[in-house]
């Protein structure tokens, strides 16, 4: 793995994939049916909440607001960018 992270790759979970790819059904479903944990961070700071915001996944984005509001207090720094992509900010 170590030779992977001195390549560029930042390792993410299958949920921070989903959420950065607009794949919403995955994500429900690796939420709802497998418990995962959208609270998450990768190496890199990365949350799955994170990444659907900035790949302007807004339902997803929506979703993961919905259920992690401590989250978003704890990263809003990093989420000002939600509010531009919707017109907001």
């Amino acid at each position: 793995m170590e030779d992977l992270v001195d390549e560029g790759f930042v390792p993410r979970t299958l949920l921070m994939e989903a959420a950065s790819t607009g794949q919403i059904a995955m994500v429900n479903l690796l939420m709802q049916e497998y418990g995962a944990d959208d609270t998450l961070v990768a190496p890199d700071g990365q949350t799955a909440l994170r990444l659907a915001a900035t790949n302007k996944q807004r339902e997803i984005t929506m979703f993961l607001l919905s259920r992690r509001l401590g989250a978003f207090k704890r990263i809003k720094c990093g989420l000002v960018s939600v509010h531009s992509l919707y017109g907001n900010g």
